[in-house]
């Protein structure tokens, strides 16, 4: 499209309050892309397609570029769109998970937290600030997997279908995560009520299980089957794995923030399981060096 038209203005408009309803209906959604003149071959495909988990996400991501696409500040014909009411890549539109104004919100109140200075008294009580700077991360991190699902573009390979449908799962997680947190900090706000130790346990159990698992698989490897050059991977693994733990008990992440600001996980069951996992991975390690004494 050379010129921007009253379709797309109409269609924009449109497209931004699509964006912001609770429910997504997805033939109304198609109609909006198709009416924009923005990317009419997509559209189309869209609506062959049918409703699907990723075309929904598909859907959502091309309507977002839509609306940015042909924006020009200049043009009077903008001038009655609020910008800030564009939805960004994160909200996926259904009922059950957190608003895109709501996320907004938290994702402000813990970028403040973590810009206060040393000497400034903290706005909420640690566990709060842990549950809002957790909000943050998994808030990001969606955002994330939606580039990831996006830069899939159309190919629809054996690959590139598991490799869509394994994205689409883990945005699933975060937005039920994130509806989690956000009901905790909810409940402190209206009733100043700290999370319970079963609130906490849910928590962490819903966002490290799956990763739990295969720890727990891994871990009861026999080693004294390994090769020399196993087992020093079977090290390298083990010492991974105390780090990440370390790093959940000092950051409640597995990773060290950027600005290395500490956010220690709280007391409940959740940080007596990282404190075990620490303990056993150690021994593990001092077993593997045992063995390769005895191979060396």
């Amino acid at each position: 499209m050379s010129k921007i038209t009253d379709s797309y203005i109409e269609a924009r408009r449109d497209g931004i309050k699509w964006l912001n309803s609770q429910k997504r209906d997805y033939s109304a959604g198609v109609n909006i892309l198709t009416r924009s003149g923005y990317k009419g071959f997509v559209a189309a495909r869209l609506a062959r397609q049918g409703e699907k988990p990723h075309t929904r996400e598909k859907l959502e991501y091309e309507i977002r570029q839509m609306i940015k696409v042909w924006y020009h500040p200049d043009d009077p014909r903008f001038e009655d769109v609020d910008l800030a009411d564009d939805a960004v890549p994160g909200n996926d539109g259904r009922p059950e998970t957190v608003t895109e104004e709501t996320a907004a919100a938290i994702v402000a109140i813990a970028e403040n937290e973590l810009a206060r200075e040393a000497d400034e008294q903290p706005a909420y009580p640690s566990v709060i600030a842990k549950i809002i700077y957790d909000f943050r991360e998994c808030y990001n991190e969606r955002s994330r997997q939606h580039r990831l699902l996006a830069e899939l573009g159309e190919t629809n390979t054996q690959a590139v279908c598991a490799e869509r449908k394994d994205i689409i799962a883990r945005i699933g997680c975060l937005s039920k995560r994130m509806t989690l947190l956000a009901a905790v900090k909810k409940q402190f706000e209206q009733n100043k009520e700290l999370p319970s130790e079963e609130q906490l346990d849910e928590l962490y159990k819903e966002k490290n299980a799956p990763k739990e698992q295969l720890d727990t698989e891994s871990d009861d490897t026999d080693i004294s089957a390994l090769s020399i050059e196993e087992l020093k991977k079977a090290k390298s693994n083990a010492k991974s794995k105390i780090t990440k733990a370390k790093n959940m008990l000092l950051y409640s992440s597995e990773s060290k923030p950027k600005d290395g600001k500490e956010n220690p996980l709280p007391d409940c069951p959740k940080r007596v399981k990282y404190e075990k996992k620490i303990a056993d991975q150690e021994t593990l390690v001092e077993k593997i060096e045992y063995r390769l004494a005895e191979l060396q």
